[in-house]
């Protein structure tokens, strides 16, 4: 049947390619599900300096590059917004807002958005002084003075990430800490991260890149002089779709084990849609390689 494949993988960023590849080195049939543009969040980062093979490379020429790659290996991404999976006598029904597709084997690699704070410039300046991603991005600002947004430990941690490279860290909290004792304490013994309690983000300003935010009380309004705003409140991981397969998950993000499987037999995940502490390119990829080696062992096991 032409809407049946032993597997199906949902998402073309980097993890879901990377699953792609080595699926097409077995014989088993396949298909690459996507919403978006082939490559993800790749398209949308300005420069990568920690990949593997790369001293520097803009985030879209490594998602061209990758492109190519699928294209000499003859993979087709296809496009398909994802709103429902079901399981019945082993085999998954995948629907998406236009086609239903069976398969064995699922792979997830659907990733992640970075919630928004819908304020004025941040759309603007993404990737022009406004970062999600500290760990990702930090390293261009080094000696510089840059802002963290955020209350929970995650954001704690890339701040104190940020002191260790840039002159000084503006770290504005919105509401009180929810981080942990010891990650506070840390934070407010390093000379040169400036703790703003009580403060929110009102608007990123700058020409081609930032410049300076301003933030706001009920009483006041202040603009600090920063090269780049991290917000880093939370990370979300939509996966509604997977609601009567009863998936576990740690806020919305997948839970597996060493092989990529989740509690599901023949679902697997892999990238920014799993539950863990690293959200890096590099293992994404790895895990990509893993659900596929996990799914076809597993289709494998049934022929």
């Amino acid at each position: 049947m032409a809407n049946e494949f032993d597997v199906i993988v949902i998402g073309a960023g980097i993890a879901g390619i990377s699953a792609a590849i080595y699926l097409k080195r077995s014989s088993l049939s396949f298909l690459l599900l996507d919403k978006g543009m082939v490559g993800g969040k790749l398209n949308y980062i300005h420069k990568i300096d920690n990949y593997p093979g790369f001293s520097s490379i803009a985030g879209i020429e490594l998602s061209l590059s990758l492109q190519r790659q699928m294209k000499q290996l003859n993979i087709e991404s296809t496009y398909g917004e994802v709103n429902k999976i079901e399981k019945k006598d082993n085999i998954f029904q995948v629907r998406t807002d236009s086609d239903t597709y069976k398969c064995k084997a699922t792979i997830l690699a659907s990733g992640s958005s970075e919630q928004r704070l819908g304020i004025k410039g941040e759309k603007e300046f993404f990737g022009k002084g406004v970062s999600y991603c500290a760990t990702c991005d930090g390293p261009f600002f080094k000696n510089k003075e840059v802002a963290v947004y955020g209350y929970k430990d995650f954001a704690f941690e890339d701040a104190l990430y940020l002191s260790s490279i840039c002159r000084r860290v503006y770290f504005i909290l919105p509401k009180k800490s929810k981080a942990s004792e010891a990650h506070y304490n840390e934070v407010i013994k390093k000379e040169n991260i400036q703790l703003i309690q009580g403060y929110k983000l009102k608007e990123i300003k700058g020409e081609q890149f930032v410049s300076s935010i301003l933030i706001s009380n009920e009483k006041e309004e202040k603009e600090i002089h920063v090269s780049a705003i991290f917000p880093l409140f939370e990370q979300i991981s939509s996966i509604q779709f997977l609601s009567s397969l009863k998936v576990n998950n740690c806020n919305g993000f997948v839970l597996i084990d060493s092989s990529n499987s989740t509690n599901v037999p023949g679902l697997f995940a892999c990238g920014d849609v799993v539950n863990k502490k690293v959200k890096q390119l590099v293992n994404a990829a790895s895990e990509g390689a893993i659900a596929a080696i996990s799914a076809i062992n597993y289709v494998r096991s049934f022929k």
